[in-house]
C-alpha cells in the first residue's frame, strides 16, 4: 500500500503559501513519525497551484495517468 495526500484550500487563502507549508509538514510526519519511504499524489494537470506546492516540498512528477499528472516524493 502506497500513501496518498490530497488537499484543498478555500480561494481566498490561495497565494500565501499556506498549503505548501501544512502539505511540508504532514509529508515529514509521514517519512519521519510513521515510517513511509514514499508518498504519492494525484493532480490535475491544469492546476498549477497545486503543482507548485508539490514541486516546493520536493515531489517530481512521475508520469500521467489517464489525463491526471502522478507524483511522487522520493
Amino acid at each position: 500500500m502506497i500513501p496518498l495526500i490530497g488537499y484543498k484550500l478555500t480561494p481566498e487563502y490561495w497565494h500565501q503559501g499556506i498549503m505548501t507549508e501544512v502539505v511540508e509538514k504532514v509529508i515529514e510526519y509521514g517519512f519521519n513519525n510513521l515510517g513511509l519511504n514514499r508518498i504519492e499524489a494525484f493532480v490535475e494537470p491544469e492546476n498549477v497551484g497545486s503543482r507548485k506546492v508539490l514541486e516546493k516540498i520536493g515531489f517530481r512528477e512521475e508520469g500521467i495517468l489517464k489525463g491526471n499528472y502522478y507524483w511522487k516524493n522520493c
